[in-house]
């Protein structure tokens, strides 16, 4: 087990792998034995059967078999119960190595969803790692409907409303100590997701505004039934013979079987598509029951709660009426009803009241069991990371501060947190260092945390605030050879397009523009370089943005055209003599300045890439004093 496991959290949940998996045994070693007595019994019957069968009068043998038939009926109850009280805690014991797995940074051990980034969030989610394998969503998601899922992917790749992102605080914050609820409430959607299929059928049903049948059907079937009840009150009162008053009901019969064969297609059809839906509503009855427990603090979950409460109301009116279509099973009842009364008509008039009163509604609750379940996967991210905050938004100053800002993708106890400003607007926060030594993450780490901050979820900070923020980012660019693109050209586009985004992006009602560059436009010669990044800062700076660069170009950190509107930070590394060989470390920390340390040739030698015997005296690295980067 990693490190990380031993952390209060971890311990917690590796109490409760130890505890759900024991009573998932003892639950799959009884399941075993009532297999077995099962089949000892169905061995026992058979035999029974067999003495009852020759020996028919006897009371015994036919005892014996009733008694062993009811005996299996109610073992074979019990032990599907078991079994899904296994499944049960089968799920509960995964759910809790899965968190484990995700203290430990263990990404093999995580299910990878299926989701890609928006179009247009493409570019920031590669660089930022936000979708795909050991990507921000594989950390946060604990979603296990398609609803789920795709608000989760929504907030993360679209930044929340300052108000909106406050009152997902809020709830995440209420919903955080309810671990026991959360992970019923996730085993729950799981076993769902597993034995169930869209009802689209039902969807389609709930949402259309077409009747199953035209008015003229509408009155002929309630005039139907009224001539049924006339005739069969006044046969019973007496009014007729029983002659006329019976061969007037064999033509109605007659009729209403004729007036079924017509339009009984569009009544079952509908009868189906109804019955589909009430099938998953029944079992999403255990999801509105869990939900309902959970705490109803802030607008988020009391307007989640409202709607969820309207999801039991109304299902539960639904399901007392399909079972008025299920008396179709009992053929005694039913025959007489639809044809004399048209049962199955009136049926599907009473449902499309239902459907005109809450059937566009029916969408919007599984809508409500995503957003809840979106909320519960952030409010695990706080729980499991006590020591992260929840950032604070500020229209002024135009700044990101945070205290101890760290990676979320970087386990606890490898992970480096430095404090960080990026701004103010016109202030370019500019990061050097060699390779290794951690600019790279300091960037993404800023990045991931405003992607986290703006969702409404918990940031890997101590303390951090922020303007309402759009992000931009250049940081892994390929070329093209199908398109004809070449590294330095694919740069130059991304570049533009920042740049393209600072037009009105920065006004004081606006997001403030937040750009992070990591090592550009390295696909060209140095003084090119230099030159085409003045320009480009050149641009962002005027317009007031704020942002984050790195590079190895330390003249680009001196340039006169900025001025002091340069902030220089550094990591370094440190290199020693260590008996016949040269060391190298990094502490990943920040440091005010610009780099003066170099580590190319020991990477060189670490390679196996040493120089040549008459370049030695040259080429030899010397031992350097100093610190590491910002995270990795």
């Amino acid at each position: 087990m990693s490190t990380s496991a031993a952390t209060p959290v971890a311990a917690k949940y590796a109490e409760r792998v130890e505890r759900f998996g024991g009573i998932e045994r003892r639950l799959a070693r009884l399941a075993f034995q009532l297999t077995i007595a099962l089949r000892a019994i169905a061995v026992l019957a058979a035999i029974a059967g067999v003495v009852a069968a020759f020996e028919y009068r006897s009371p015994a043998a036919w005892a014996a078999l009733a008694g062993l038939l009811l005996a299996s009926s109610t073992l074979l109850m019990i032990r599907d119960r078991r079994e899904h009280e296994r499944r049960r805690y089968e799920q509960l014991r995964m759910v809790n190595e899965q968190a484990l797995a995700r203290i430990a940074r263990r990404w093999d051990d995580l299910h990878v969803p299926a989701v890609k980034a928006p179009q247009e969030f493409s570019d920031i989610s590669a660089d930022l790692e936000i979708f795909g394998r050991a990507s921000l969503f594989q950390l946060v998601s604990t979603a296990e409907s398609a609803s789920g899922v795709r608000e989760l992917r929504q907030w993360l790749s679209t930044p929340a409303a300052p108000e909106v992102a406050r009152e997902r605080q809020q709830a995440v914050a209420a919903l955080a100590p309810e671990l026991d609820r959360r992970q019923e409430f996730q085993v729950c959607g799981r076993l769902l997701a597993q034995s169930l299929t869209p009802p689209l059928d039902f969807l389609r049903w709930a949402e259309s505004d077409r009747p199953a049948f035209g008015p003229v059907v509408i009155w002929l079937s309630r005039l139907s039934a009224l001539a049924a009840a006339l005739l069969i009150a006044g046969l019973a009162l007496g009014l007729f013979s029983a002659e006329l008053g019976g061969s007037a009901l064999a033509g109605l019969f007659l009729a209403n079987a004729l007036f079924t064969a017509i339009f009984g297609g569009q009544v079952y059809a509908a009868l189906n598509a109804v019955a589909s839906g009430v099938a998953e509503a029944r079992l999403n009855h255990g999801l509105y029951r869990l939900a309902d427990g959970f705490p109803r603090t802030g607008a988020i979950l009391s307007r989640i709660a409202s709607r969820l409460d309207d999801a039991m109301h109304e299902m539960g009116r639904l399901e007392k009426l399909v079972a008025l279509a299920g008396l179709r099973r009992w053929l005694i009842l039913y025959f007489p009803l639809e044809f004399l009364f048209l049962w199955d008509f009136h049926v599907v008039l009473l449902l499309e009241r239902w459907r005109a009163a809450a059937g566009k509604r029916y969408r919007g609750w599984f809508d409500a069991v995503g957003e809840l379940e979106a909320l519960c996967a952030l409010a695990a991210l706080a729980h499991d990371n006590p020591a992260w905050s929840f950032p604070e938004f500020k229209s002024e100053p135009r700044t990101i501060e945070a205290a101890e800002l760290g990676h979320p993708l970087i386990a606890e106890d490898v992970r480096v947190a430095n404090d960080v400003i990026v701004g103010p607007p016109g202030e370019i926060l500019m990061v050097t260092g060699s390779n290794m030594s951690g600019k790279s993450t300091l960037l993404r780490a800023i990045g991931v945390n405003i992607v986290l901050a703006q969702a409404g979820g918990p940031v890997c900070a101590a303390k951090m605030s922020l303007p309402p923020t759009e992000l931009a980012t250049v940081m892994r660019v390929s070329d093209s050879l199908e398109r004809g693109v070449s590294l330095f050209m694919a740069e130059l586009r991304r570049l533009k397009q920042v740049v393209d985004r600072t037009n009105g992006s920065t006004s004081r009602t606006e997001r403030q523009l937040c750009y992070l560059l990591d090592e550009i436009l390295h696909g060209t010669n140095t003084s090119e370089r230099h030159m085409a990044s003045v320009r480009i800062l050149e641009r962002l700076v005027s317009a007031g943005a704020i942002g984050a660069v790195s590079t190895h170009d330390l003249g680009l950190c001196q340039a006169p055209e900025f001025g002091d509107r340069c902030r220089n930070v550094h990591f370094q590394e440190t290199i020693w003599q260590d008996a016949d060989r040269v060391r190298m470390t990094f502490d990943y920390r920040l440091r005010p300045g610009i780099a003066q340390t170099t580590n190319v040739r020991f990477l060189l030698d670490a390679v196996g890439l040493p120089p040549l015997e008459g370049n030695q005296r040259n080429e030899k690295p010397t031992p350097q004093a100093g610190g590491g980067g910002g995270g990795g």
